[in-house]
């Protein structure tokens, strides 16, 4: 059996019905997506109020679409729909904090030390991939 013949799938804990089945992405396709996250971060950390702007449309868009993301939150994981809700509601809300506070958190912060002047300098340094846990899907 091929790589790209096996499905994983979504199931819903309730009822035990497949919601989706999904094919499993061959390193190709990751290398793909990492390279375009790459490309797409050379842009990203140019500007730190554009960055401000798409989390603030990010988060926006999480809580227009807040009723959907907590029904399939809800399905797949069988949480309580108030619950899932809540979660899309957390979710957006990190994102704002970070679109408010993201200028702040990469100010220069000058230090004391023997020197003239020290500082620290914060700096973008790439994109993060991350697999997070099944109870905590966005």
């Amino acid at each position: 059996m091929k790589q790209t013949d096996i499905k994983l799938r979504t199931i819903n804990p309730a009822t035990e019905a497949i919601l989706k089945e999904y094919n499993i992405m061959t390193k190709e396709q990751i290398d793909a997506k990492v390279e375009t996250s790459r490309n797409a971060f050379s842009e990203w950390k140019k500007d730190i109020g554009k960055r401000a702007d798409l989390l603030y449309a990010f988060a926006n868009e999480f809580r227009k679409n807040k009723e959907n993301l907590a029904k399939t939150a809800t399905q797949e994981m069988g949480k309580a729909i108030k619950e899932s809700r809540s979660e899309v509601e957390k979710c957006a809300w990190a994102i704002e904090y970070f679109a408010d506070n993201g200028k702040i958190f990469a100010s220069d912060e000058v230090v004391n030390t023997d020197e003239r002047k020290s500082v620290i300098t914060f700096q973008p340094i790439g994109e993060i991939g991350s697999i997070m846990h099944w109870n905590s899907p966005y």
